[in-house]
């Protein structure tokens, strides 16, 4: 073969050699293309892209669909099958995914879609604290232009008589920092501030002020010499949720719409979430319960009610059902393929009738299973001591039959059970009829549900367990960053965290890593909550007890964001004490509770007479007082068998006090000797209950009948619903409305009686005239009489015994 010619051979010219085209704007890929978007997430970590695609479809909610694509990490394409909607995502921003900001723009045609600048995002900012007669277009201009690009005013924006705000459409550089406020001058020549607060703001630094990143990761603070603590950005930039839910109205009431509804012109309201969204919307986290069928559900979660006749479980088939399963249509799409509702009716399992106006009562315990002898009496102690109305457990380690049961002996009326998977986890929610509530969602780690109260509207109530692991800190961040964004209602979460907020939360050897505890202050503050004050003990978990390296924190606590807050400012939340668990229940009051003074006069019990000290107690009481009076006398002795009877009475229920009441002064204490004390009176506690537990069983047996039984249970069931017969919980006045309280039901009550036998001013002597007296003036005579002390004594032992006079 002849050696080839190489001369004239040059690979630098061929490579500096290339290609020119004309893009066609009618192709076929320039079609596809042309309703194409490229974005990528304002954020220094990767994006899970599943859970990506899914919840920006479900708030996007395109009618022809969407079709999302990772072209390179971090960089995606969303195609859409239809200009409106690909519009209508672009006016609608900007959209965040885990509190990270999205930055769109449109695919261009002849350019790689990594050179595509993508810098600058469309923000709807409120410009407040204008003086008046600055709201108007030419000023939002103007100042549009100096926080970024004016793309829109929003001139709907105008119909009230009064706003809080002007509002106008900003293109905002993200690499710029945030422009906080501006100086405009009045007519008088003055000085003033004016604040921008931008809606549906994502995670940005409060150092630098630049989207993107927290304080954490700032470069600016890493240049520091010295951190002083001041920052010159703070969460006051971020706008308030424009919601028009939960209002109170009137029907004579003409309503403004327009910025600042509802506003007075210097009221000033607090952070809150930075996005809202729709309500009852999905999670996106991988442990929610998604409606995939390509990923069985290796646990099972129940819902039952007190009627129902039997259990439908997922994944299996039905058993003698008298009804058809009602889906209540709050559910979102991915839970009801997975949870069946039985009933016994054909009602839906919640009415959407108005919850019960008052105090809400919701407890909280991480139970570390159900298991051990002492865990069923404790629970039971706590749930008959506090009367809750909604009862959360976490940890539960136990099945759906256990949890079911566990339902029905504390009188529960519905419950959704999260079966324990392996040897771990485990959620319960109880609650009763008078509560009106409907589930949202939930997971191995939250549940969430909707709460309706009368009075104020509705909002949202999230269980939650935190991962105990603490190498998954960032993904139970992240999941509390999903559930903030998946309703704009009033919102409380409550539960076991697994997290501390400061170093003040822990107590003991080895202080709490710092960047732990910034993180989770970081998912508190982008989620807008605020951590409810918690009275009494300030730990909820304690490990090692008795020894040198006993650890206490507060791992239990509840978090509730401005709106909430507002609906119950005189929320309270107190730490509770038991025997069981290494964690102390809490239980969140919605309000403080005004209970009535009632005064109970004293009652001989005829039980007395078979134990064989009374005589003692009568004769020494009556014997102490022998300068008193006949009268002060019978009332000594009176007070003294109540407080014996009392404590005969109640053997179990006193010294179960005794012991609560030793636990809790010993409960700070570390030392040896009070550590060795507290264990005593802990395992005496326990055991209290077991005994009052078998005391009762035992009680309730056959033999009762041959020993001459009285139907004890027969007689406590009439008067206690003859209790409830007597009590009186609300009437109806002249005016046709209802009162409740105790002052308004005396005041009405006294009004009805002294209307009703109030004198008549009427001439009776008519009626009168035709009835012939029966009484004649010997017997007037006698009635008229002074009463003797025969008949006194006589009257008094024609008496039943039991009876007083």
């Amino acid at each position: 073969m002849a050696n080839p010619d190489l001369e004239g051979l040059s690979i630098h010219e061929e490579e500096e050699e290339g290609f020119t085209f004309d893009f066609d704007e009618e192709g076929e890929e320039q079609i596809n293309l042309q309703w194409c978007l490229v974005g990528r997430f304002l954020c220094e970590r990767p994006i899970h892209f599943k859970s990506m695609k899914v919840r920006m479809a479900d708030l996007w909610r395109p009618v022809r669909g969407v079709t999302i694509k990772e072209a390179k990490p971090g960089l995606f394409l969303f195609s859409f099958a239809h200009p409106l909607d690909m519009e209508g995502v672009l006016n609608g921003g900007p959209w965040t995914f885990d509190n990270n900001t999205l930055l769109m723009d449109r695919v261009q045609i002849g350019m790689q879609i990594e050179n595509i600048p993508l810098f600058h995002a469309d923000f709807w900012v409120q410009i407040h604290n204008l003086p008046t007669g600055l709201m108007k277009e030419t000023v939002g201009i103007k100042l549009a232009n100096y926080i970024g690009s004016f793309v829109e005013y929003d001139k709907k924006n105008n119909s009230s008589f009064w706003r809080q705000y002007m509002r106008v459409r900003v293109k905002v550089d993200v690499r710029q920092p945030l422009k906080k406020d501006t100086r405009v001058k009045d007519k008088a020549g003055e000085w003033c501030i004016v604040n921008f607060k931008y809606e549906k703001l994502g995670v940005f630094c409060f150092v630098c002020g630049i989207m993107g990143h927290t304080e954490n990761k700032c470069e600016v603070r890493f240049s520091m010499e010295n951190d002083d603590g001041s920052r010159e950005w703070s969460g006051e930039i971020r706008a308030d949720p424009r919601r028009s839910g939960g209002k109170q109205t009137s029907r004579w009431l003409r309503e403004e719409r327009g910025g600042g509804e509802g506003m007075t012109g210097g009221a000033r309201r607090s952070q809150a979430s930075s996005t809202v969204e729709p309500p009852n919307m999905g999670p996106t986290h991988d442990d929610v319960a998604t409606n995939r069928q390509d990923q069985p559900h290796h646990h099972y979660n129940t819902l039952i009610t007190k009627k129902a006749t039997s259990i439908i479980h997922q994944g299996q088939s039905s058993h003698h059902m008298e009804t058809d399963a009602i889906k209540p249509t709050s559910l979102p799409f991915f839970q009801t393929a997975n949870t069946n509702i039985n009933q016994a009716s054909r009602q839906p399992l919640m009415s959407w009738q108005p919850g019960l106006p008052g105090a809400m009562k919701i407890l909280s315990w991480n139970c570390r299973g159900l298991s051990t002898p002492s865990a069923i009496p404790n629970l039971c102690n706590v749930a008959q001591g506090y009367h809750p109305d909604i009862l959360f457990l976490s940890e539960t380690l136990s099945k759906k039959h256990k949890m079911e049961s566990v339902c029905v002996m504390l009188k529960f009326d519905a419950c959704l059970s999260i079966e324990v998977e392996g040897r771990s986890g485990g959620l319960s929610v109880m609650w009763k009829e008078n509560t009106k509530c409907r589930i949202m969602n939930y997971s191995r780690h939250f549940i969430n549900l909707i709460m309706t109260d009368g009075a104020k509207g509705d909002w949202r109530l999230t269980c939650y367990y935190g991962y105990p692991e603490r190498s998954r800190r960032r993904q139970a961040w992240d999941l509390l960053r999903e559930l903030r964004d998946m309703s704009a209602l009033p919102w409380c979460i409550i539960g076991d965290f697994n997290d501390l907020l400061s170093q003040a939360d822990k107590q003991g050897r080895n202080p709490h890593p710092n960047w732990l505890c910034e993180g989770f202050r970081s998912a508190i503050s982008d989620c807008d909550l605020t951590d409810i004050h918690l009275n009494g003990y300030p730990f909820t978990w304690i490990k090692s007890r008795g020894t040198p390296h006993v650890i206490e924190e507060r791992l239990d606590r509840a978090f509730a964001n401005t709106d909430w807050l507002t609906l119950y400012p005189e929320v309270r939340l107190q730490n509770l004490l038991t025997s069981h668990s290494d964690h102390s229940p809490i239980m969140l009051q919605t309000s403080v509770i005004t209970r009535n003074c009632n005064t109970y006069s004293f009652r001989f019990e005829n039980i007395w007479l078979k134990e064989e000290d009374v005589g003692d107690v009568v004769e020494e009481s009556w014997n102490e007082g022998r300068e008193l009076d006949i009268t002060s006398r019978v009332s000594r002795c009176a007070d003294r068998l109540q407080d014996w009877g009392r404590r005969k009475r109640m053997r179990f229920k006193q010294e179960v006090i005794d012991c609560r009441e030793e636990m809790e002064r010993l409960r700070g204490r570390h030392d040896p000797d009070n550590s060795h004390r507290y264990k005593e009176v802990q395992e005496k506690h326990a055991r209290l209950l077991v005994q009052e537990e078998t005391y009762w069983r035992q009680r309730a047996k056959m033999h009762w009948l041959q020993q001459g039984d009285l139907n004890t249970r027969f007689f406590h069931t009439s008067a206690t619903i003859r209790s409830k017969a007597k009590k009186i919980e609300k009437l109806v006045n002249s005016a046709n409305i209802e009162v409740k309280t105790q002052p308004e039901i005396c005041e009405e009550a006294r009004t009805y009686f002294d209307q009703l036998f109030k004198a008549n001013l009427s001439n009776h002597e008519p009626v009168l005239s035709l009835i012939t007296p029966k009484i004649t003036q010997e017997d007037n005579i006698r009635l008229l009489a002074p009463i003797t002390k025969n008949e006194i004594h006589e009257a008094l032992l024609q008496m039943h015994p039991d009876k007083a006079p």
